[in-house]
């Protein structure tokens, strides 16, 4: 059994970071767009509702994801969380 739920931590790990570096871009864009508005096709506005939306999913993904797989405890904004502070896996 705690095989099967290191894999699965090891899996949800993976793609928490990439979703972590998928975000980065899209937050770098943003604040290029702000700093020098003639730099993105569209404007700040309706880039920064995309990057609000954006940043929104991300954060629902994470909700979903980020949690301990035998538990099913939010594992909070550690992203190197060794164990779970709930059950102790």
């Amino acid at each position: 059994m705690a095989s099967r739920v290191m894999r699965e931590y090891q899996k949800r790990k993976k793609k928490q970071w990439i979703v972590v570096l998928l975000s980065i871009p899209v937050i770098l864009l943003f604040l290029l767009q702000v700093l020098d508005r003639h730099l993105v096709f569209i404007g700040t506005v309706p880039l920064a509702i995309i990057t609000v939306v954006f940043l929104g999913c991300v954060a629902a993904f994470t909700l979903v994801n980020w949690r301990c797989p035998n538990c099913n405890t939010f594992l909070g904004k550690n992203i190197s969380a060794h164990r779970c502070e709930e059950c102790g896996v």
